[in-house]
């Protein structure tokens, strides 16, 4: 997974410090192009991977067979609330993090334990322990999370898989999912058995599920989440056919195209086992889960298997096309990374030749006689530069503050959009919220007696809160997408502004120095400015969703445990002791009278609900507005403070040049025209061979990783 991607981000970091490292480069010029901090950018980049899916779904044996080992048992995660965070390192061990802040590590002495021991310490420590089929201890409730970190291939490329409590847990633990590791993460993949697909609760819950995955990040259509229909090896062709179009019906209200694949892990883990010489062909032979058809259509099994046939059987296993599109993704994602880095690389040298181009013409213009004259100008430049770039500052920030800000007669574009939370969303958001309620009541009541009626309770509050969770997200989801607008036009006002500088700076120097006209390379590129943004909002998307739900999760907390406190006056809790706890005398139950009753608790309660998720979408207006609105727009005039900065002090740079070249009347002018045309020479062939390597690398990036692929597949 992610070949492509780390081939790429190898070859550019290697670029990258070819530029950083020549020793002709001055610091200076690596500070003005910015390229180090884009390539520490490039650097960090992490892909965090969730997996979520109902018990028994087969999600750890698709873990097993993403990384190609049996490392976790089927019996481990499947009975554990825990989140599993697997990690890459060369020294393998694991790390149990408690509640209480305490945590256990293995191995603890620095020696190098055994695949199986790793497994069996894994197991001891996150598996529900059994006796005679009673629970002995439950180490689950007191683990906050565990670290797996493995020498594995798919890892060592950045990648961080994060496994999660089941689709149906509890909702603690769901919430856990939701409010802390969905914002981190930058795909989602849903792990589904065939028959779970058409199950009612299957489809009570996933719609819910999905839409908080979707709402977790700043992605159009949610292309981050995947679906995978597990243990197809198992089910007949027509049962896994008709699971993908239930599954799509499902799906069809939030995404319109939804990713799904179908695949067999567990064909997947096997082949990648034996690719990696850690069972024999005789252990496949024997292994009765292992039956495929060949491509003449020939069913092969037992004896009939032999080595050629394994990647016949890692291909049935349909893990490679999933795998690919996951790939895609979030190299797409992160391409803007390595461009950034290269095209810095290509601007630094344009502009070094442009200046150095610049400093020959006026040493041609200037001759012995006009030394004098060119020093005169040069002092006037630096003046009427220093004033030009002293009113752009202040043009942009104007223009930034006003069109973000307001002013004293205007509001200003940021505060419209909390404003527009605050009132007009909130009010549609509630209203959907009671309507949804409404809904799933009427088709609830209708099965009410007296046995379920507080099951039933607790289930309205549970999904009331999931939806308050989704609504919040969504609320949180459009205001960003606002922000980004807003921004987006500010920065296309800013950069015009600038470029516009620009032209006036260059038409003074050309003017001033008797220079030719030349296209010059803006130090404010736009593309590159919005997808710095939209890198920005990303990341501040990911911690206001966090910082929001905790900020709020004490209500959230209170609302779940006084659920059944909805009662006409104190003491009123009797009214269900009053049904259940007559077992031995006769009594007349008034069966309209008690649906009447509930369905006013009921009522009461989404109302509450409605209410709740009003006071949330103010507080969530006013914590975008004072919190993360300030970060982003502080990020995004950092941003171009630096690149006025730099602006200025390449300007200066090449004024001080020429300056003191004209000041050097011990060498003759062809001399100094000499060195520059060397100079200028060196940096275009530096330039061509950098951009050449690019090329041959791009072209061959793709094949590169086929060989990859298919090397996986032999």
């Amino acid at each position: 997974m992610l070949k492509e991607f780390a081939i790429k981000k190898e070859f550019t970091l290697q670029q990258a410090n070819k530029v950083v490292n020549d020793e002709n480069i001055v610091n200076e010029v690596l500070k003005e192009s910015g390229l180090k901090e884009k390539v520490n950018r490039l650097e960090q980049g992490l892909f965090r991977i969730a997996l979520v899916a109902p018990f028994s779904a087969g999600k750890s044996t698709f873990i097993n067979g993403l990384i190609g080992k049996d490392l976790l048992s089927v019996n481990i995660l499947a009975e554990t609330a825990a989140i599993t965070v697997i990690k890459y390192s060369e020294e393998k061990r694991i790390e149990i993090h408690y509640k209480d802040g305490t945590k256990d590590i293995f191995p603890t002495d620095g020696s190098e334990p055994t695949d199986e021991e790793l497994k069996q310490f894994l197991k001891r420590k996150t598996a529900v322990q059994r006796k005679d089929g009673e629970t002995v201890e439950i180490f689950e409730e007191k683990i906050a999370k565990v670290e797996v970190y493995w020498d594995l291939p798919i890892c060592e490329d950045g990648v961080e898989l994060v496994d999660t409590p089941g689709l149906f847990s509890a909702y603690d633990q769901h919430s856990q999912l939701t409010n802390n590791i969905l914002p981190t993460i930058n795909a989602v993949l849903f792990v589904v058995e065939p028959h779970q697909v058409g199950q009612k609760h299957f489809m009570e819950v996933i719609q819910d599920r999905v839409e908080e995955a979707k709402n977790s990040r700043l992605e159009e259509e949610g292309r981050h989440i995947f679906f995978i229909i597990n243990k197809i090896d198992k089910y007949p062709t027509e049962e896994v056919e008709k699971a993908e179009k239930e599954l799509i019906n499902i799906l069809k209200p939030i995404l319109a195209v939804p990713n799904i694949f179908k695949v067999s892990s567990y064909f997947a883990v096997k082949a990648r086992m034996f690719k990696n010489k850690e069972i024999s062909i005789d252990e496949i032979q024997k292994d009765t889960q292992i039956r495929f058809t060949d491509e003449e259509g020939f069913p092969v099994a037992g004896r009939g298997i032999q080595e050629e046939h394994i990647p016949e059987i890692l291909n049935n296993s349909n893990f490679l096309p999933l795998e690919k599109s996951l790939s895609d993704y979030l190299s797409e994602k992160n391409d803007f990374l390595i461009s950034d880095v290269l095209n810095t690389i290509q601007i630094l040298f344009d502009r070094e030749i442009e200046g150095l181009k610049q400093s020959i013409e006026i040493q041609n213009n200037a001759g012995d006689e006009k030394r004098e004259y060119y020093i005169e100008r040069l002092a006037e430049l630096k003046d009427s530069f220093g004033e030009m770039l002293h009113n752009i500052q202040d043009d942009i920030e104007e223009t930034i503050h006003f069109d973000l800000f307001g002013s004293s007669s205007s509001s200003g574009g940021l505060k419209e959009i909390s404003e527009k939370i605050e009132d007009e969303e909130a009010e549609n958001y509630a209203l959907d919220l009671e309507e949804y309620a409404g809904k799933f009541w009427n088709k609830k009541s209708v099965f009410l007696d007296e046995d379920n009626a507080v099951e039933m309770m607790n289930e309205v509050a549970d999904r009331i809160n999931s939806k308050i969770n989704i609504f919040r997200r969504q609320l949180t989801k459009n205001s960003f997408d606002q922000i980004e607008q807003r921004v987006k036009k500010t920065a296309n006002k800013v950069v015009n502004l600038f470029e516009q500088f620009e032209v006036e700076v260059n038409k003074s120097f050309e003017d001033k120095l008797d220079l030719s006209k030349k296209d010059h390379t803006s130090f404010l590129d736009v593309n590159a400015l919005l997808e710095k943004l939209r890198y920005d909002l990303e990341k501040n998307f990911s911690k206001t969703l966090i910082k929001i739900s905790k900020k709020l999760e004490n209500e959230i907390a209170n609302a779940k445990r006084n659920r059944v406190s909805y009662r006409d006056k104190p003491g009123v809790w009797n009214w269900f002791k009053s049904w259940f706890g007559k077992q031995d005398t006769e009594r007349i139950f008034d069966e309209v009278g008690f649906r009447k009753d509930v369905s006013k608790k009921v009522r009461q309660m989404v109302q509450d609900g409605a209410a709740t998720l009003r006071e949330e979408a103010s507080e969530i207006a006013q914590y975008i507005l004072d919190e993360s609105i300030r970060e982003i727009i502080e990020n995004f005039q950092h941003t171009i403070a630096e690149r006025i900065s730099s602006y200025n002090s390449w300007r200066k740079r090449m004024l001080k040049g020429i300056e003191k070249d004209l000041a050097e009347i011990e060498q003759t002018k062809e001399e100094v025209i000499l060195q520059y045309e060397d100079r200028i020479k060196e940096l275009q062939e530096k330039k061509v061979m950098l951009r050449e390597e690019e090329v041959n690398f791009m072209i061959n990036t793709l094949e590169l990783a086929e060989k990859e692929v298919a090397a996986d597949v032999d």
